[in-house]
């Protein structure tokens, strides 16, 4: 069985296991009952010779998901017939009116997926994994484009509910569908706390969606857009002309280099805002995540300025433990840091974060009535959004408030 068809089978058997622990579970009550002499030898002896029966059946169907599981990889996968053998189940035991419900309803369930999936070919789907647990799929109709950099794996794929979407190391970077959430809130938020910025400098960003909103501000005189790599920007070209347009404005400086170098050797005060646009802390993008690489850019930024980082998600440990680390670091740097929240459907867990630092402005500091004389259309950002977007809710609070020790 192939790697994209063993997702269905784990999902069925955490759903078999789920149902066998409740089985058990029910068991166990039954026992207490029987010893607190509250149910007779004969209901008791009845009733559990049901469960142990529904329990062995149940543990029956767990061994053969994973019989078919560790089968040869090029085996085809016979939904059908596993389809059939949950109606055998379904039908051959003489169910006891206190679990029928519960087992019909679960068995039903597993078996919706085996309906559902019957000749899909999970070969042309691509599946994200964020934990070694969690998984998050969706079909590709046609691979637009694939090259290594010197860097990293770069890929455009088409898919029917996204659009098309960027994949770098087989992670998602970019979609049709919700770039927008992304680049409008890594830029608004700052432009209307620094309505008066000239000069912005872009540290990675790539598929050019980040520079492109920021052509939308007249008052801009300089974005400069740093990008390690040039297989990206080449790509977002062919691939994402809207989301990329904005390459093709005159006050925009693309340097292909890297943002850590470029940062180290970056003129002081000379930017009024900075915007690491990058990606995950690992490969190219680990040294953005680096508390030299924030001293450099507080030593950049003029007075007044603001930073903002990409922050990760705060759901899955690997992610929260690097929004702590990036926050610790930023603390330490600038007199002033928060953290602010977004929900884009394709980035892990779909709740992700940026961050906001600076020596001397405040994110609730901005005139919203300023900010809509521009007249900017969004699909996401409004000041409304903007205030709400820094009201966190606790777990992610005390995440933060905790990142003193990572």
């Amino acid at each position: 069985m192939n790697e994209k068809s063993h997702v269905i089978f784990e999902l069925l058997h955490l759903e078999l296991d789920d149902l066998y622990e409740d089985l058990k579970l029910v068991l166990d009550s039954l026992e207490e009952r029987h010893r607190s002499q509250v149910l007779t030898d004969r209901v008791y002896e009845e009733n559990a010779a049901t469960l142990r029966a529904e329990i062995e059946g149940v543990k029956s169907l767990l061994h053969d998901i994973e019989a078919q599981a560790q089968q040869d990889s090029t085996a085809e996968v016979d939904f059908a017939a596993l389809s059939a053998s949950i109606d055998r189940t379904l039908t051959d035991h003489d169910l006891p009116r206190a679990l029928e419900h519960l087992v019909k309803k679960k068995l039903k369930k597993i078996q919706n997926y085996f309906q559902d999936r019957e000749g899909t070919d999970f070969s042309h789907w691509h599946f994200q994994y964020n934990t070694p647990h969690t998984v998050f799929g969706f079909e590709v109709i046609e691979n637009l484009f694939e090259a290594r950099s010197p860097f990293q794996k770069v890929a455009v794929v088409a898919t029917l509910d996204y659009g098309r979407v960027l994949l770098i190391d087989d992670l998602i970077m970019v979609t049709e569908k919700d770039a927008f959430v992304y680049h409008e809130m890594m830029v608004h938020v700052p432009l209307s706390v620094c309505p008066d910025a000239r000069d912005v400098l872009v540290i990675g960003g790539g598929d050019g969606g980040t520079v492109t909103e920021l052509c939308r501000y007249p008052q801009l005189q300089r974005i400069v857009e740093v990008e390690i790599d040039e297989v990206v920007v080449n790509a977002a070209r062919q691939y994402f002309p809207e989301l990329s347009r904005g390459y093709a404005d005159p006050r925009v400086e693309l340097l292909i280099e890297d943002g850590v170098r470029y940062m180290a050797q970056a003129p002081e005060a000379s930017f009024d805002v900075i915007l690491i646009d990058s990606t995950d802390p690992i490969g190219p993008g680990e040294g953005l995540f680096s508390q030299r690489f924030y001293q450099d850019c507080r030593r950049v930024l003029k007075p007044g300025g603001v930073l903002i980082n990409q922050s990760e998600s705060p759901y899955y440990p690997k992610q929260a433990r690097e929004l702590q680390r990036a926050a610790a670091k930023l603390r330490s740097v600038f007199k002033h840091h928060s953290v602010y929240q977004m929900f884009i459907p394709t980035y892990e867990s779909g709740h992700w974060l940026l961050g906001f630092a600076s020596d001397s402005r405040h994110p609730m500091e901005f005139d919203p009535e300023r900010w809509q004389n521009l007249a900017i259309k969004t699909h996401y950002y409004t000041p409304d959004v903007h205030r709400a977007s820094f009201a966190l809710p606790p777990f992610v609070s005390d995440l933060l408030e905790n990142s003193n020790d990572h």
